[in-house]
């Protein structure tokens, strides 16, 4: 659910901040765009409980933390050092139920994963970037059962 309105606010703000050069704030918009993007489909997957669907999203968010992983400093925060510590957790547990075919935990590990996301933008200064669950699908692709 990554609209026009959103990355103007996130171009906006990291435009905006003095110590992080303009190729860094790019690739990290890009960097979260994507992980917004395969994560709202690891949910719509999810809701319709088509595992093989959903592994293959949760295998594109994993591949989207791990390069988020090899991030560096970008305004005072190791962003890497944050994933790993605060998301990547979260998502192993996932990924564990997805695994396991253990959809009714998946679901609730998914939105632990939200909250993780959440605490980490509070922790760099940017709670304002909110991320919540939409059971919407803006796709042509179908998520229907």
């Amino acid at each position: 659910m990554f609209n026009k309105k959103h990355l103007a606010c996130l171009l906006a703000l990291f435009l905006a901040s003095p110590n992080a050069s303009a190729s860094e704030e790019e690739g990290l918009i890009e960097l979260m765009g994507r992980f917004q993007y395969f994560m709202h489909k690891t949910a719509l997957s999810l809701d319709a409980k088509k595992l093989e669907l959903l592994k293959f999203y949760t295998h594109e968010v994993e591949e989207n933390l791990e390069e988020a992983e090899k991030l560096g400093d970008f305004n005072g925060f190791d962003i890497g050092a944050m994933m790993k510590k605060i998301l990547a957790p979260e998502f192993e547990k996932f990924e564990k139920h997805v695994d396991a075919k253990e959809l009714d935990m998946a679901d609730r590990q998914y939105d632990k994963m939200l909250e993780a996301c959440n605490s980490c933008h509070a922790s760099v200064d940017r709670g304002f970037l909110h991320i919540r669950r939409s059971s919407q699908n803006p796709y042509m692709q179908s998520f229907a059962p």
